[in-house]
């Protein structure tokens, strides 16, 4: 099960450096800033060198998304999310006042391992966000600016709700079932 849950965070890791990529995409939508538009409340740290974050309130979550970070509390634990890093167990507590990323990285170190069905939580609210997006607002305004580089334009792939509802159902059987094939998805 170790190595299962290896290859499982690799995996989670790999599209979470994507999706971080998307989702920033999606701040600078043509029509405005998506993450709002999806029912996101964006919040302006007070020190102006800081970047905003958005939280999201659902009937059994709540998320807070940083620039390169999530912090999803479910009723299954927290997890806190940070782009090339495993996922980790932490305190909803200890992290709904923190704005600086550095202290949200620190605070990271700190954290215990997450289990599988943490992984699932993250990777089931990834594809429901990415569903939400692609019904939304499509997905065309994901593409790599032509000037992009190497790096950049390998990100194009424009919604990853299939990859994270299929690493949900391969980290806990709890995913939920409508994750077995999302409505309107597209092959990635």
């Amino acid at each position: 099960m170790v190595a299962d849950r290896e290859c499982l965070e690799e995996q989670f890791i790999d599209l979470l450096d994507v999706q971080f990529w998307l989702m920033g995409r999606d701040v600078v939508h043509p029509a405005g800033n998506l993450l709002v538009a999806l029912g996101l409340t964006r919040e302006r740290p007070a020190n102006p060198e800081l970047p905003s974050r958005y939280t999201m309130a659902g009937q059994d979550e709540f998320a807070i998304i940083w620039r390169c970070g999530l912090l999803l509390s479910t009723a299954h634990g927290d997890v806190l999310c940070v782009r090339g890093l495993t996922p980790r167990r932490v305190a909803y507590r200890c992290l709904h006042d923190l704005w600086d990323p550095r202290l949200v990285r620190a605070a990271h170190s700190h954290a215990a391992p997450c289990q599988p069905h943490h992984l699932a939580d993250a990777s089931t609210w990834f594809a429901r966000y990415e569903v939400a997006v692609r019904a939304a607002a499509g997905v065309d305004h994901r593409s790599a600016p032509s000037d992009s580089t190497a790096e950049l334009a390998s990100h194009q792939r424009s919604c990853l709700d299939r990859p994270w509802a299929a690493l949900a159902r391969r980290a806990s059987p709890r995913a939920p079932a409508e994750l077995a094939e999302p409505a309107g998805s597209a092959a990635t």
